[in-house]
């Protein structure tokens, strides 16, 4: 759980490490934005985007399935999804975000 910390391939496994930090950080802070405030939680959930390309380098360079036919397809497919979140986010008109939430 502690990221660049592996004794063999500290790069590709501190990003994998990483990813699965963020994605536990997600739903936690989620949980508690009500009292962690509205900019601790943007900044947290801003993460997102970051733990997207970690995990696929990682996966890329650590996995055993990616010389496979299935491999690089769920591969070509989660840079479809990604690419397209980030684009559907970018290209979203500022006035269409959701509001946030009151705090307590």
């Amino acid at each position: 759980l502690v990221p660049f910390t592996a004794a063999a391939k500290p790069l590709l496994v501190g990003l994998g490490a990483l990813a699965v930090d963020l994605m536990i950080a997600l739903p936690v802070t989620g949980i508690l934005r009500g009292r962690i405030g509205q900019r601790t939680w943007r900044a947290i959930h801003w993460g997102a985007y970051a733990m997207w390309p970690a995990a696929f380098i990682h996966a890329i360079g650590m996995g055993s399935d990616t010389s496979t036919l299935w491999g690089r397809a769920l591969g070509i497919a989660a840079v479809a999804v990604i690419g397209g979140s980030v684009a559907w986010r970018l290209l979203l008109p500022p006035d269409s975000a959701p509001a946030p939430l009151a705090t307590r």
